[in-house]
């Protein structure tokens, strides 16, 4: 029997209806409808670092290793570039040499039955190249159609690897080269060493995107989360997460490597040390 104080109600009018509304929905569609604070419990995070040869990608990386909320580490060496680590015992590499390796090592880390903490890949550029091997054989001219087909199987590949991080808890970092090219005005920018199809897409898919570049001192290196026209940094995080003390430009040295804070200030919920040389500004 229907009350008057219930004829006064829409919105049960409407869930007596099977009308969905925001009051009463649990799932839309199928999906889960969850508050948006929710998304900070998930414990996953995607990070990027590019750069040039030698500028210490890898190393700041394999950093990860030395803090309890990294380890077990696990690399997974793409473009040879292990022994820039290779005196850490604490960190596991395995050796890829081609895309269908990469791909069943992908497919067992879904599983999620591997224990690691931390997983990086390093290179995207070297992993785009193994692709279209694999896909166009060893010729100088991939057809037009080929290269897109390369184009949207890293684009699966690396959104595949977002949502391992997201399900997993996991810290996935993939390592990439930079290259500097012009924009339509000019500007010399610091862009992704990949195809201009992959370079146009792949910031989009991840949520942190950091340039390391080398300083005058070749001990010293500047780690750059900053937004800016001259390069495709950025940091995604929410304006009240316990991220926001870490600034957009952290220079530090080789012995002094900052992921292992970075990592305690963003899934431990520490405090950010003072120890380093730090802006806030984009511009400086």
């Amino acid at each position: 029997m229907t009350t008057a104080s219930d004829e006064a109600n829409p919105d049960l009018e409407e869930e007596q209806s099977g009308v969905l509304t925001p009051a009463n929905a649990a799932k839309l569609g199928g999906l889960v409808i969850r508050k948006a604070t929710a998304a900070k419990d998930t414990g996953g995070s995607f990070w990027t670092f590019y750069g040039q040869g030698g500028s210490g990608k890898t190393t700041l990386a394999g950093s990860c290793a030395d803090c309890e909320l990294g380890y077990p580490y696990m690399h997974v060496d793409i473009d040879g570039g292990i022994e820039a680590i290779s005196h850490k015992s604490n960190v596991e590499y395995v050796a890829v040499t081609s895309y269908k390796q990469f791909d069943k090592f992908t497919a067992e880390i879904e599983k999620a039955n591997h224990g690691y903490k931390t997983i990086c890949v390093d290179n995207l550029s070297e992993l785009a190249d193994l692709c279209i091997l694999g896909i166009a054989g060893m010729t100088d001219q991939p057809e037009i159609q080929e290269w897109g087909q390369m184009t949207r199987e890293i684009v699966h590949k690396v959104r595949q690897w977002k949502n391992i991080a997201r399900a997993q808890g996991m810290n996935i970092i993939f390592c990439a080269w930079d290259a500097d090219e012009k924009d339509d005005r000019g500007v010399l920018k610091k862009e992704l060493a990949l195809t201009p199809k992959l370079r146009e897409k792949f910031p989009g898919i991840v949520t942190t995107i950091g340039h390391i570049d080398v300083l005058n001192d070749p001990n010293m290196r500047t780690l750059n989360f900053a937004p800016s026209p001259k390069s495709v940094s950025k940091f995604r995080r929410a304006a009240d997460a316990n991220s926001v003390q870490i600034p957009f430009k952290i220079t530090y040295g080789l012995s002094n490597l900052p992921m292992p804070d970075i990592l305690k200030v963003v899934k431990g919920g520490g405090k950010w040390p003072d120890k380093y040389k730090v802006s806030n500004s984009a511009s400086e």
